[in-house]
């Protein structure tokens, strides 16, 4: 798996840290609670296409250099924040997903359900 370069590592950290800064100013009535349900509909209907979006799947035909859902939730350190930080600003080869913030919330919620179940 090629690595970042420096630039681009910080590049996405910064734009990560303040997508999660921005996430913590809105008035905590404003925020939904996630949805794994809807995440996980979310997930099959636009994400399966480059990801595994299911847990321990019985083939695969995606990209070995895309990860699993499963891999992303079990990083070490990953939280639904950094989650949403990286489907909100989107990074080669990723697309732009226009989810709403409220899907966005639901897609980290359910990826952050599969965390630890190998």
């Amino acid at each position: 798996m090629p690595l970042m370069t420096s630039s681009r590592s910080i590049c996405l950290m910064l734009a990560t840290a303040s997508v999660i800064a921005a996430a913590s100013l809105a008035p905590a009535s404003a925020q939904m609670p996630p949805n794994v349900k809807a995440g996980r509909q979310v997930a099959e209907k636009l994400c399966v296409g480059c990801h595994i979006v299911m847990p321990n799947p019985p083939n695969s035909t995606v990209s070995a250099e895309i990860p699993a859902f499963q891999t992303i939730a079990n990083r070490p350190g990953q939280t639904a924040d950094t989650v949403v930080g990286a489907i909100l600003i989107p990074h080669p080869p990723m697309p732009n997903t226009n989810l709403s913030r409220e899907e966005v919330n639901n897609v980290a919620a359910y990826i952050m359900s599969l965390k630890n179940r190998r």
